[in-house]
Parts: C-alpha cells; structure tokens; sequence
C-alpha cells in the first residue's frame, strides 16, 4: 500500500476533454494554473497582484483557476476585479472540477502554481511534476525539498506577490 501514492497512467491516458471548448480557454496563449481551493492560506489573497504584474509583463499569458471558492474570495473581489480591468481573455475561473477535467487542464497548461502561505508536500505538486509541468511555487514549508530552485522548479518568496513574477 503506497498511502499518497501517484497513479501515473492516469496522467499518461487522454481524458477525452477538449480544455480549449469545454471552457473557452485561449489556444494562443500559455497557460498558468491554480488548482486548489480559493482561501488565504492557499495563497488567493496575493494572485491579484501577481496576474496584474505579470499580465503587463506577459502577453501570451492566461491565468486558469480551479477549485471551490469557500469564501467567496474569487467571487467577492478578483472576478470583479478581472471584470473592472477588461481581462476576462486571460483569466479564467473554472470553479470545482472532477479529477480528469483537472489533469485534463493540468496537461494542456505551461506552468502550474501554488501560491500557498504553508505547505507540507501538496498532492496538487506531486500531480504537476507527474504530468511534467513547470512548477512556480512559493519557498513555504516542505516545498523546497520538493523543488530545488532554478533546477526542477522556481521558488518565489512566501506571501511575495512581486516575486513571483521576476522568478
């Protein structure tokens, strides 16, 4: 029994999802993902910044989010937010997503990102690295034993919106 174990063919197979018409996702543009539940300690409260800054640096970038917005973070104060500054071609809320819509998007996506403010080892970057995805993740908790900065991954400082956008 592998207790946390990764099912690797899962991440291998075609889920049969096409991510660009099932959720109207730009083809032409690189794909940054959020995959977890949308609260402070996942990192929510700094993605404004960090979409705003990279958004004026980067022009072939979408940000996509996925996950239960418990708080009503996402609803409350970044859609309106993406509404007010006409971004809704490179933001993208998906809401809660079953497994093989999240490896589906997951596998179509450049980079993945966990913003969190503390994490252990997170399945979610387990998962990217299986799907052999670029990793951005905040230098928190157990996450620099995962990622060797610069190496398999980039470490931006924890609750530093700024940085991760020079990383």
């Amino acid at each position: 029994v592998i207790p946390n174990g990764i099912d690797v063919p899962l991440f291998d197979r075609d889920e049969g999802i096409d991510v660009y018409a099932r959720f109207g996702l730009p083809r032409d543009k690189k794909l940054i993902f959020f995959a977890n539940r949308m609260e402070e300690r996942k990192g929510i409260h700094i993605v404004q910044e960090m979409v705003k800054q990279t958004l004026a640096k980067y022009q072939d970038i979408a940000f996509v989010f996925a996950g239960r917005d418990l708080f009503g973070y996402m609803e409350k104060r970044i859609l309106p937010w993406v509404k007010d500054n006409q971004l809704q071609s490179r933001f993208f809320y998906l809401g809660q997503l079953d497994l093989p819509a999240v490896r589906a998007v997951l596998k179509k996506s450049s980079i993945f990102l966990i913003p969190s403010l503390w994490e252990n080892c997170p399945y979610s970057c387990l998962e990217a690295m299986t799907a052999g995805r670029a990793i951005v993740s905040s230098d928190c908790g157990g996450m620099p034993e995962l990622i060797e900065d610069r190496r398999n991954g980039l470490l931006a400082r924890n609750g530093d919106p700024a940085s991760f956008v020079k990383v």
